[in-house]
């Protein structure tokens, strides 16, 4: 099979399966999970499906994962151009742990690199698009980068975009295009490819980044039979090998990995990890094909066990129901409301109203609503412009009181740059520095000199928020991604921005982005995965606190 090459044309549809034909009609082969490029590192040998039932992450095939540093015309790869035929051919490789900077604890070596970098069907830039794996929310944009979140916090980052076509906060649906793959690299461009992460939380470990080589072996296989999107957002197990083809679910039956058969429709699977909300040894039911959560093990017309873990006998709690607010900072509870300011960054919605639009959180979804049908309201000052209301001031990262001045690092209110603006009655307007003499005034420390964009960015949610910009914890300051180096304590997500301060585990846990550890407290799952002295298995969910 080496050297073997597959071309578009070549694609062939089969019953279950797509299979990669050559010319001479051999399978195409994927290489062992764990088994790198020779001299790019030591691989983690494993054959978990990480995320079963994701789409590929690419619209089309044919498509080629391997190293684009160790491949031909990589910066350690053998010498030619990056389009060589040798990047464009099976088998395919796994790069996930290749030797990088990065801190990986599920690598070997403790460091690595965070993902699999795959090759489109040809070695043209921008043609190819990438699309969404799963239902569910995009909750970063950076200057060349896109982060999906699913339904059940699994993220998915897709790096190396261009002409990105989704905007934070924005819901969408599996198979939807977000941008095309390309060699975008800041300055300085690399070869063609997507570079693809999944994270999960990992218990002791907190959110970090595992292997997707098996999730993209097990995806690739459903491209194009119809049934890419149709592998439901569980599969009860997990593990296979790379290389084989796993059964797609067919009628009402579901297809178990673990147990290497099909379940009726309302039977349950225990598996030995976590899973539905439990700490581990939850269990999935079965439902007309799809792997869901049931509410209690009352639902499931029989059970099959995990070996060592017993009996599940007690009603097994439901899944945690609940809507991110980007304006209160913290997830609100089913059925309150959320009013959005004129111009707040990180608005919820947009298509609601062109400002002051208020949106419900129903059965986990964002949804427009009128303010009088909300039993609990979270109203915004800035929508209530009579009694001196307050302004928003994203250079402050806080609300303003009417009658104040901040001194603005753009051209906003300046022909060139630092001008003034005074909270006047829950709007801003223009003013002059003589104006603000007898009122309190927020002067801008950067006003003396050359200001780089994303010094106006204040806080670090706003700042990781903003394309291009990244949080600098040792500073405190927010600066370009070029400047990455010059920072002790670089934070680009938004999630490790989050402070976890609270006093009791449940509330901690309810925050969607916190962690508690008995004898540590609440912490960052994000900035400190694994916190010195934390030696039990961290609480997630508020239906883990004991």
């Amino acid at each position: 099979m080496k050297g073997m090459r597959v071309r578009s044309a070549a694609w062939v549809t089969t019953v279950g399966a797509l299979l990669l034909l050559d010319a001479a009609g051999a399978l195409a082969q994927f290489r062992p999970a764990g088994e790198l490029v020779r001299g790019s590192g030591r691989g983690r040998r494993d054959s978990r499906v990480y995320a079963p039932g994701m789409r590929f992450p690419l619209e089309n095939g044919p498509a080629y994962a391997n190293s684009q540093v160790w491949g031909v015309g990589g910066a350690r790869g053998p010498r030619g151009g990056q389009c060589d035929r040798r990047n464009y051919s099976f088998p395919w490789h796994d790069n996930y742990c290749e030797s990088r900077r990065w801190r990986m604890p599920l690598c070997p070596a403790g460091r690595g690199h965070q993902g699999q970098d795959i090759r489109p069907a040809t070695c043209r830039a921008n043609v190819h698009p990438a699309v969404a794996v799963v239902d569910g929310t995009i909750t970063h944009i950076g200057s060349y980068s896109v982060y999906l979140t699913g339904r059940d916090g699994t993220q998915y980052h897709y790096l190396h975009m261009s002409r990105v076509r989704v905007r934070r906060g924005q819901r969408v649906r599996c198979g939807d295009r977000l941008g095309m793959v390309s060699n975008v690299f800041r300055g300085t461009p690399t070869t063609i490819h997507l570079h693809f992460n999944i994270r999960q939380a990992m218990r002791r470990l907190g959110s970090v980044y595992v292997p997707p080589y098996t999730s993209l072996i097990q995806a690739y296989n459903r491209l194009g039979t119809g049934a890419a999107c149709g592998g439901g957002g569980v599969d009860a197990g997990a593990p296979m090998d790379a290389g084989t083809t796993m059964p797609e679910p067919s009628g009402a039956s579901c297809y178990s990995a673990s147990r290497r058969m099909r379940v009726d429709s309302g039977a349950c699977v225990q598996v030995s990890r976590a899973a539905c909300g439990s700490a581990s040894c939850g269990a999935y039911l079965c439902r007309n094909g799809r792997w869901t959560c049931p509410a209690s093990v009352d639902s499931c017309s029989t059970i099959l066990s995990a070996p060592g873990c017993g009996d599940p006998s007690p009603p097994m709690p439901r899944p945690r129901r609940g809507c991110r607010s980007a304006t209160l900072g913290r997830l609100v509870s089913d059925g309150e409301c959320v009013q959005v300011g004129p111009r707040r960054r990180g608005s919820e919605h947009a298509e609601c109203a062109s400002g002051c639009g208020v949106y419900q959180c129903r059965d986990g979804r964002w949804s427009c609503t009128t303010a009088s049908s909300c039993g609990t309201l979270h109203e915004n000052a800035a929508c209530h412009p009579s009694g001196g209301a307050s302004c928003r001031s994203s250079v402050l990262g806080r609300d303003v009181p009417s009658g104040e001045c901040v001194q603005l690092p753009g051209a906003g209110c300046s022909a060139d740059r630092c001008g003034w603006a005074v909270c006047a009655d829950g709007k801003w307007a223009c003013t002059s520095e003589s104006a603000c003499s007898s009122t309190v005034r927020h002067p801008h420390p950067t006003c003396g000199g050359s200001t780089p964009e994303c010094s106006e960015f204040t806080s670090c949610v706003d700042c990781n928020h903003e394309a291009g910009c990244g949080w600098c914890e040792s500073s405190g300051q927010c600066m370009p991604d070029a400047q990455r180096a010059s920072c002790a304590q670089w934070q680009d997500e938004p999630s490790a921005c989050i402070d976890c301060t609270a006093a009791d585990c449940e509330t901690c846990a309810a925050s969607g982005f916190c962690s508690w550890c008995p004898g540590v407290g609440c912490f960052n799952d994000s900035r400190d995965p694994n916190p010195a002295g934390c030696t039990a298995s961290p609480a997630r969910n508020p239906g883990d606190c004991r």
